[in-house]
């Protein structure tokens, strides 16, 4: 059998400029092509989806469903001789906020479970796993945003803040991850990648070992508005307009404010 030289796995964290790896392995897919198999959120639905669940029910059924997925995932790699990456933040679990989802306190537990389905199926691959990580305050204020945005949350932001704190500490789960894996855990945190050669795509690159030719630099995906609209979406979500009014209008109102900061002022 041939297994891939490497197996880097990127399942997180929300808002750490996950969005900007993924969209930026995507657009260098082609380029990538000899050099790395590159596996996105979008190619691997049903194993993200088993990682929700379980985030979500946290039974014994859920985890070996997530096991098995993982499995076939990683079968499809016999025969590939260059290093995969995986890349999906949806692998962590749920995003904190949600379903009633308080924290990534899953997440050390499916990490575990894709080592070990790995090292089944692909004995002979190095398996290392990739985190990005950001301060507790600015990735409270951003996933506090995301919720306002595009769901109807009603907290406002010190209200979410005390409840989000306790699972703010990034750096403990992947601590956490390291003991369940017992894989290489590497990390960065966001802050420092706003400087490196090619942003949040920087430590990938350097994982997968890529020619200086290859490392394409990607424009930073969901950056945060700061155009005063979040008292706005605060009173639309805390309104008694129907969901799709609430959802059409902060689309537009998000449209908007996108134009308005690339406009310079006259």
């Amino acid at each position: 059998m041939t297994y891939p030289s490497r197996i880097i796995i990127h399942p997180g964290f929300h808002k750490t400029g996950t969005s900007t790896v993924q969209k930026g392995l995507e657009a260098g897919r082609t380029a990538l092509d000899g050099h790395a198999h590159v596996i996105l959120r979008d190619d691997i639905p049903y194993l993200t989806h088993a990682a929700q669940s379980f985030s979500r029910r946290r039974t014994d059924d859920s985890l070996t469903r997530f096991y098995d997925r993982a499995t076939e995932l990683f079968a499809l790699f016999d025969g590939i001789p260059q290093p995969v990456v995986i890349s999906a933040e949806d692998l962590a679990g749920v995003m904190p906020g949600r379903a009633g989802v308080t924290s990534y306190s899953a997440t050390p537990i499916l990490m575990g479970q894709m080592a070990r389905a790995a090292r089944a199926v692909l004995p002979g691959a190095e398996v290392v796993f990739y985190l990005s990580t950001r301060a507790p305050e600015p990735w409270m204020a951003s996933l506090w945003w995301q919720h306002l945005r595009s769901t109807r949350i009603e907290a406002d932001y010190p209200d979410y803040r005390a409840d989000a704190a306790l699972g703010a500490d990034l750096d403990a789960i992947v601590a956490q991850i390291r003991a369940e894996t017992q894989a290489p855990v590497e990390s960065q945190p966001l802050e420092a990648l706003k400087t490196a050669p090619q942003g949040p795509l920087t430590p990938i690159y350097e994982l997968l070992n890529l020619p200086d030719g290859l490392r394409a630099t990607h424009k930073p995906e969901n950056a945060r508005v700061d155009l005063g609209l979040e008292p706005v979406f605060l009173a639309l979500n805390r309104s008694g307009l129907p969901d799709d009014v609430v959802h059409q209008t902060k689309q537009k109102l998000l449209r908007i404010a996108r134009r308005a900061a690339q406009t310079p002022p006259e």
